[in-house]
């Protein structure tokens, strides 16, 4: 016995069977987004760089010059990233003169300090006062405090070793040190030169890193709803869900 529908109960059915049949194709093409193999990324640190101006020394020098022969020695210096190098000579003279004749300047042995760098340059002091000083500017210039990024403190070292933060300007390269002697005229016959003292003592920048530590991330406190639902990964909905939904609405 064929039931007589109403006209509004024919649309009902032909809409469920409808939504039926698309939840069902819908399922059938449906295919879940494959999965994404990626590696695992290495965490990266930041450092900031700071410098600070240490000084050192060489061994002291003694040495002696006469009218005939200079004394000459090479030093070196094995240290990297260079600000200045000083040296400082003194001697006392060796030969007695008058008190009058030492106040006047006369007949007082003068001692020069002849420095030659590592590149070639000349550099020169004279003195008969008992005393040298000579400083070398070597670099002035403080090296770059640019953040260093790396993926551990032991890199960031590495990097602290390599341009632009380091040089390596007259390390362990040979600096040539030369004292000559001119005797005073008064005496000069009895004078056959000078013992001194040579300190050579210089300056170099010494880096330290600092980690910056990473802000934390803001909490959205909006609750911004399209946002959510962008980041929200789509699940479709099953068929008696869609039938129901149908219903829902048409009746």
């Amino acid at each position: 016995m064929i039931l007589d529908l109403k006209h509004t109960d024919k649309l009902i059915i032909l809409i469920a069977v409808a939504v039926v049949i698309i939840a069902v194709i819908s399922l059938a093409l449906y295919q879940p987004p494959e999965e994404e193999v990626t590696e695992p990324q290495t965490e990266t640190h930041v450092y900031d760089v700071e410098w600070n101006i240490k000084s050192d020394s060489l061994p002291s020098i003694s040495g002696g010059a006469s009218k005939k022969a200079s004394y000459t020695t090479d030093i070196i210096i094995p240290q990297g990233n260079l600000k200045t190098i000083t040296f400082n000579l003194s001697w006392e003279d060796d030969k007695p003169r008058l008190r009058f004749l030492k106040r006047l300047g006369l007949g007082l042995d003068e001692i020069t300090l002849k420095i030659t760098t590592p590149d070639g340059t000349v550099e020169t002091r004279s003195s008969k006062n008992g005393r040298i000083e000579l400083s070398l500017d070597v670099n002035l210039e403080e090296p770059s405090n640019e953040p260093i990024e790396a993926e551990s403190i032991f890199d960031a070292e590495q990097k602290l070793r390599e341009p632009p933060y380091y040089s390596d300007k007259w390390e362990n390269k040979e600096i040539n040190i030369q004292v000559s002697v001119k005797v005073g005229k008064i005496g000069m016959f009895r004078d056959k030169g000078n013992t001194f003292s040579l300190e050579v003592s210089y300056e170099y920048y010494d880096g330290s890193l600092i980690e910056i530590q990473p802000e934390e991330k803001s909490t959205d406190t909006d609750g911004n709803f399209l946002d959510d639902l962008r980041d929200t990964e789509y699940t479709p909905p099953t068929s008696w869900r869609i039938i129901g939904m149908g219903f829902g609405r048409l009746i």
